[in-house]
């Protein structure tokens, strides 16, 4: 939470130069925290939208090692559109920008829920797991290098 607030201080820094500039940023929608109740805040903000975590997935970091690309949301995600007025005169943000954005993020069709997903990578966890226990067992009977 404390980078997330470094965050937002660098980007209305940004802001404030006078070129312009457009931020859309996307945080766990965790509004009792400072970082979000700064960008609720900002003198910046155009527009502002929270996804609830049952609607949404994002790419996971670590797709090449999953089955699935998608990873469903753990949380809520509030995504904020700060601008400059240099910024919203270049690019207007309009509701229909918005739901376009949103609308990206849902949940893909067929993507399991997230109590199976994190059962699913406990599994493949534990299979991990005891297959590193099974090569020691191997290579300390010099079975295997």
């Amino acid at each position: 939470p404390e980078l997330m607030l470094r965050m937002v201080d660098r980007f209305e820094d940004l802001l404030s130069h006078g070129s312009p500039l457009s931020f859309a940023i996307f945080v766990p929608s965790w509004p009792s925290l400072p970082f979000y109740k700064r960008l609720e805040s900002s003198k910046y903000l155009r527009r502002s939208t929270v996804l609830k975590a049952k609607d949404h997935a994002f790419c996971d970091g670590a797709q090449h090692v999953k089955r699935q690309m998608h990873r469903p949301s753990s949380f809520d995600t509030g995504i904020f559109v700060l601008q400059n007025k240099e910024g919203a005169d270049k690019w207007p943000i309009s509701k229909e920008i918005m739901t376009k954005l949103t609308s990206a993020m849902l949940k893909p069709k067929g993507l399991m829920d997230l109590a199976d997903y994190e059962r699913s990578n406990r599994r493949k966890h534990r299979h991990h797991q005891q297959n590193q226990q099974g090569k020691k067992m191997w290579k300390k009977q010099k079975l295997i290098d």
